[in-house]
């Protein structure tokens, strides 16, 4: 079993918390109908994604068998069959997408099945093309906010949007600096050899500055309802910079900076604090 939940990586649900995304900067995290509702797209996305983490380790099973960490996944260790893995993601994608179909409308079911679309084509042949990996890979995240937004009803602020499309190619360019420093000589991921670190590094700060900018101008929006909220902006400039300080050391898996840096768990624990005081107490 334990296999099995290595190949469907559920701590990678943890971007899926962009789903509640919508209804919490609504106000309306409060509603258990739409919290129901939430929950139960947060599950079925996940089912997806997990079929998505299947296909993308059969595609890159001779890869990762050359990679000093990805070698262990299941699938290029050996552990599981490629017939078994497809079996499982089959199941997994079904699943998922028949439930959301039954349950929700039709517009959720197009932004998933795009997603799920988006997500082949980067494991099959955009990841080994320059720019077009990073736009595919960062397509992910607007991807689960319009997704909510389809669910719940509840439409998406443009400072929102786009501050969350700049902070998702800020973690990508981050993720692929990252790998070029550390894994730039080895044949594991052709497409970093079509880059310069300069290159990568640079676009990251860019996206990280313009990730800050709309993020500050999202919060200048509810400046009538109270100041609080603007005490977030630092939090989240600490953030980055701490995430950076990862990047720089090599390590640019999102996830993996998380679970790893607790500076950075502490700093996301005092802006999900901010976020509640000011939606929901001030």
């Amino acid at each position: 079993m334990k296999k099995y939940l290595r190949l469907i990586r559920p701590k990678h649900y943890i971007k899926n918390i962009i789903i509640f995304f919508p209804l919490i900067f609504s106000g309306k995290l409060t509603d258990i109908s739409l919290s129901l509702k939430t929950a139960a797209g947060f599950i079925i996305f996940s089912l997806v994604a997990s079929s998505l983490y299947c296909i993308n380790d059969i595609h890159d099973k001779e890869k990762d068998a050359l990679h000093p960490v990805k070698r262990n996944r299941p699938i290029a260790s050996g552990e599981i069959s490629v017939k078994s893995a497809l079996v499982l993601s089959a199941f997994l994608f079904i699943t998922g997408i028949t439930l959301n179909i039954i349950c929700f409308d039709i517009l959720s079911s197009i932004w998933l099945v795009s997603y799920f679309i988006v997500s082949i084509l980067y494991s099959v042949k955009l990841k080994h093309i320059p720019i077009a990996d990073v736009l595919s890979l960062s397509f992910g995240y607007p991807a689960r906010l319009f997704y909510a937004s389809a669910l719940c009803g509840i439409a998406v602020s443009e400072w929102m949007f786009l501050t969350l499309i700049s902070g998702a190619l800020f973690l990508v360019f981050g993720k692929r600096a990252a790998e070029y420093k550390e894994y730039s000589e080895l044949e594991t991921r052709n497409v970093l050899s079509k880059y310069t670190y300069g290159f990568l590094e640079k676009n990251m700060y860019v996206f990280y500055v313009l990730t800050v900018v709309f993020y500050t101008l999202w919060c200048l929006e509810h400046i009538n309802e109270g100041k609080l909220i603007l005490c977030s902006v630092p939090v989240v400039l600490i953030i980055g910079i701490l995430y950076t300080y990862n990047v720089e050391k090599g390590e640019g898996d999102p996830i993996t900076v998380l679970f790893k840096d607790k500076m950075i768990l502490v700093f996301i624990l005092i802006l999900a604090i901010i976020f509640f005081a000011f939606l929901y107490f001030l």
